[in-house]
């Protein structure tokens, strides 16, 4: 265990020594606590939308709806340029066809992949090693939508529709009432009473302090929490050393300032790398410090369905504005409708997926017993 304390010590000491420098405080510190919550697994979003529209289970759902309104409480007021507080950026995005193509996908790769964006760089914080393809598909994924780019935005559209337009107490009255139907709606779905849903006084307590951990992080990034952007960065240098042909520098995507920026000053000049490595470490450090032992489990006949989930999230995360974290969240904290629409086209594209999946699933379990590789692969740390 000692060794282990040291380990997850010189792993968030690394980080904090070189994102310090080039980050700052601020960034650095709210990465770790923010990857710390994550690492518990009791904050995500995959397993609770799969459990609401399979099982009829709402509890997970319902936390992430009360994760939603606690960091919008506090995001909105800071973005609506309140006097004397903290100023910050937001995510305003047209109703456009790429958002519900986007969302769809993301939400059938969701269901296909078991996890989301976000639990996918969690778990491999947590040393799970089905995080891993799971990554790679977003990666390429999002890599290949960045080609489609100009094709989306030329889609129809209609432009953003902004909550705040209207004021900030009716913006945070119109968030609550969607919420609150969103609520409703799960309650109908579900047939269970109220109070069985409701977060516990420890789920309460730690979405409180993960709200706290996002508005640090908001405000030393000056813009609500996001991550897809990350994935298209993966393999640019990659594309840029071996594809010198491709001409990022002219396409649509990489044409846009922050974008076209990381192409001029390198992978490591954007904050969402620096805040992605940060949730990894902070994600590892909990693990190494909670659990006596951990046992990493991966089977062969999940590396299919885990590559390809992965694929659709990072294409569909970059038509529609982001995943959970900025489609979702980042919409809805900065009063735009646009994060509400994200969320209804990607619980369509999980049910989609779960419908078809459970119609194919024994054909599904024969194929990996013809090939001989229905096995699990175990490694205990």
């Amino acid at each position: 265990m000692i060794n282990r304390l040291i380990i997850g010590l010189l792993f968030v000491g690394s980080y904090c020594f070189f994102a310090v420098n080039t980050m700052g405080w601020g960034v650095a510190l709210s990465s770790l606590l923010i990857g710390g919550f994550l690492g518990t697994g009791r904050l995500g979003f995959a397993r609770g939308f799969s459990a609401l529209l399979t099982h009829k289970q709402g509890e997970q759902a319902i936390n992430s709806l009360v994760l939603a309104v606690a960091i919008t409480l506090v995001i909105l007021p800071l973005s609506y340029g309140i006097s004397g507080l903290p100023d910050i950026g937001q995510f305003h995005r047209p109703l456009s066809v790429s958002l519900g193509v986007g969302a769809f996908m993301f939400g059938i790769g969701m269901a296909m992949a078991q996890t989301c964006t976000s639990g996918a760089i969690r778990r491999l914080g947590n040393l799970e090693s089905s995080a891993i393809v799971v990554l790679v598909g977003l990666v390429i994924g999002a890599t290949v939508a960045t080609f489609h780019f100009d094709f989306w935005t030329m889609q129809p559209a209609l432009g953003p529709v902004r909550l705040t337009d209207m004021g900030l107490l009716p913006a945070l009255g119109l968030t609550l009432l969607i919420a609150t139907l969103f609520f409703w709606a799960i309650v109908r779905w579900t047939q269970t009473p109220v109070g069985e849903l409701l977060p516990s006084k420890a789920q309460i307590g730690l979405i409180a302090l993960f709200t706290l951990a996002v508005a640090w992080f908001a405000i030393s990034v000056n813009r609500p929490w996001g991550l897809s952007t990350v994935f298209p960065l993966g393999s640019v240098e990659i594309l840029q050393r071996y594809f010198p042909a491709l001409d990022l520098d002219f396409m649509g995507y990489w044409l846009q300032p922050d974008r076209e920026s990381v192409l001029i000053n390198g992978l490591m000049s954007d904050v969402v790398v620096w805040h992605v490595i940060g949730l990894m470490c902070g994600a590892l450090a909990y693990t190494l410090m909670s659990r006596a032992s951990i046992v990493s489990t991966f089977k062969i006949q999940r590396l299919i369905p885990s590559f390809l989930g992965g694929l659709l999230m990072g294409y569909g995360s970059l038509l529609a504005y982001g995943c959970n974290v900025g489609g979702f969240l980042g919409g809805v904290a900065s009063g735009s409708l646009h994060g509400w629409i994200w969320l209804v086209f990607a619980l369509f594209g999980v049910g989609v997926y779960h419908r078809v999946q459970s119609s194919l699933s024994q054909y599904w379990d024969l194929f990996w017993r013809r090939v001989g590789l229905a096995a699990t692969i175990n490694r205990t740390i």
